[in-house]
């Protein structure tokens, strides 16, 4: 609506500095035909020419800063949104460095890559008022920004690595607990069932080939953790 009551703003304010300009000329070329004289009657009647078209000249001075004083009007508004978006950020990183902590220990890789795309992560799910109300927006939020890199954070792993990437069950995971209480911490608001949908995503992302099996894992556990 701002957009369509600009234009015609502009459309007028054109409108009535081409008549303006018509109006001017016309009055000079008035004056010329009169010998116009550079003296006291000479200016008066030069002003007297002009006053036949005050209401036009007006108009067309009064739309001209009408026209700069929504966009000053735009300008400041625009500022303090971007204000309030960037103490928003202040506060949504803090909060996401916080949880971070928790892993930085164990996926180093985690923490740089995400310290990399939490900007553009936060302005995707700031423009939805810091929500995902669905699995379609869940899809969208997760194909841009996590899925061509999910398989790095799982493989990266420190329990990973030191468990030769061997998993007790097909539904087993080394690194989505911890994904998704970063993730989670991201949002104000969630849909439920969220947790099983973006396992599901996370899941699908992993290599097909994985090496899969109770007593393998067991095994690989004992040796991990000298644990029997």
């Amino acid at each position: 609506m701002q957009k369509i009551f600009n234009i015609v703003i502009i459309i007028f304010s054109i409108i009535l500095c081409i008549f303006s300009l018509i109006a001017f000329v016309f009055v000079h070329l008035e004056l010329a035909q009169r010998n116009f004289q550079f003296d006291l009657e000479g200016i008066n009647n030069y002003f007297a020419e002009l006053t036949q078209f005050k209401e036009l000249f007006a108009g067309t001075i009064t739309l001209i800063l009408a026209y700069y004083g929504l966009k000053r009007l735009e300008t400041a508004e625009k500022s303090n949104r971007d204000k309030v978006k960037t103490d928003r950020f202040s506060d949504w990183k803090s909060i996401t460095e916080l949880r971070m902590n928790e892993v930085r220990d164990k996926n180093k890789i985690f923490v740089r890559e995400f310290s990399r795309l939490r900007y553009n992560l936060f302005n995707d799910i700031y423009d939805k008022d810091m929500s995902i109300k669905n699995k379609k927006e869940l899809d969208i939020v997760y194909d841009k920004h996590f899925n061509d890199i999910t398989r790095t954070f799982e493989e990266n792993n420190d329990d990973y690595v030191g468990m030769g990437g061997i998993y007790r069950t097909a539904e087993s995971t080394y690194f989505f607990d911890d994904f998704y209480f970063i993730f989670i911490g991201c949002l104000d608001n969630a849909y439920d069932g969220m947790y099983h949908d973006i396992k599901n995503r996370y899941l699908s992302t992993l290599d097909a080939n994985r090496l899969v099996g109770v007593e393998l894992h067991n095994n690989a556990y004992t040796q991990y953790t000298g644990i029997v």
